[in-house]
């Protein structure tokens, strides 16, 4: 339900201003995120956290493809690499995170080492599409002129 909140909240903050990203637009995706929050007691952290990790890792990338595409024109006229990257996330993003979701399921029905580790291996190739993507949308930012109200 998250996911799709999120999803529905990026397209319409993106749709309203092509070209332009407000402070306004982006205010609503905000307040959707979690952080680091205590555990119930009878949680199991490594399930918890992968769980967020996971739902960060498909926001974060949903947003960066979907900056990217709005503002292709003017990226791509700074550095190819801005598309180059949005692509690599369109063809195999969701692939990240269906394998990342699917490993987190195995875990859950074991909750052994084993597949503690083969999750950890999936939470890995996340972390490092997640980093790329943070430094891209870092960039995009402060390429994409901001107007605020």
């Amino acid at each position: 339900m998250k996911r799709k909140l999120n999803s529905l909240l990026l397209a319409l903050a993106l749709s309203l201003s092509p070209g332009v990203i407000t402070v306004t637009t982006l205010a609503p995706l905000a307040l959707t995120q979690t952080g680091c929050k205590a555990l119930a007691p009878e949680a199991d952290p490594i399930a918890v956290r992968a769980e967020q990790a996971i739902d960060s890792a498909l926001e974060a990338m949903n947003l960066y493809v979907n900056i990217e595409k709005d503002n292709r024109t003017l990226l791509w006229s700074k550095s190819h690499d801005f598309k180059m990257v949005a692509d690599k996330i369109r063809a195999q993003g969701l692939n990240w995170v269906e394998s990342a979701e699917n490993t987190l399921d195995a875990y859950k029905a074991s909750r052994d080492e084993l597949h503690a580790s083969h999750l950890n291996t999936a939470l890995d190739v996340l972390k490092a599409a997640l980093t790329e993507v943070q430094q891209y949308t870092d960039l995009a930012l402060k390429t994409i002129p901001v107007k605020t109200p």
